[in-house]
């Protein structure tokens, strides 16, 4: 079965750029405050807001877009092979037998963080797939309970 990254992840960082120009907006709105009786500087906060806005939102703006591409052309396949994982045209194969423990980390309303450990590759962190409840009964099917 094939699973997506969420929904949910891609509106987070969508929202990402947004805060960012927030959070910029109120620092600039202090650091441009009066000092001993002096005015309001419209012309430090502007210089302050934009220069920091368009670094800060920018790249953030742009590092999502570049992980919503990615998301657009990537899947997981979970099979009795193993956890096949699509790329682009790049298709990579996690045989069950490499896993070692599989970890759940629950919520009130279901996985919030599915891991997979192997001694090869470390820790494969599946929490950014939509349907994780889903995603581990069937990877269990496959594994085993090994360490959930």
């Amino acid at each position: 079965m094939e699973f997506r990254i969420s929904k949910e992840l891609l509106a987070k960082k969508r929202r990402g750029p947004l805060l960012i120009l927030i959070y910029v907006a109120v620092l600039a709105l202090l650091l441009s405050l009066p000092v001993e009786n002096k005015e309001f500087s419209w012309d430090k906060f502007l210089i302050v807001f934009g220069i920091t806005a368009l670094i800060a939102a920018g790249s953030n703006y742009a590092g999502y877009r570049s992980f919503y591409k990615y998301a657009q052309h990537h899947k997981i396949n979970v099979s009795k092979a193993g956890l096949l994982s699509f790329e682009g045209d790049t298709e990579s194969l996690l045989k069950w037998d490499k896993v070692d423990e599989i970890i759940v980390k629950r919520g009130k309303s279901g996985i919030k963080k599915l891991l997979l450990s192997t001694s090869r590759t470390g820790k494969i962190d599946l929490s950014r797939y939509e349907n994780l409840d889903h995603l581990y009964e069937m990877v269990n099917e496959f594994v085993g309970d090994v360490g959930a």
